[in-house]
């Protein structure tokens, strides 16, 4: 489509994070056009693997999804 912008995954890191007892198995780090880094968890729930954005809390409750340029 004319004006689409097209990124290009540039680098993408995985770390292993089994602790006894922790839902999070990894954390990802993929960085986009040698500048934008997105940080992600890799979660298991029940069973089932699943990537969970960066958020942070910005109210009891609420999360807010963040990105690092």
């Amino acid at each position: 489509m004319k004006g689409d912008v097209i990124l290009e995954i540039t680098s993408v890191t995985i770390k292993k994070r089994e602790k006894e007892g922790s839902r999070m198995k990894a954390t990802a780090d993929i960085t986009l056009d040698n500048c934008f880094v997105v940080h992600a968890r890799i979660i298991d729930k029940d069973g089932e693997l699943f990537v969970a954005m960066p958020s942070h809390e910005i109210a009891p409750g609420k999360y807010c999804d963040t990105a690092h340029p």
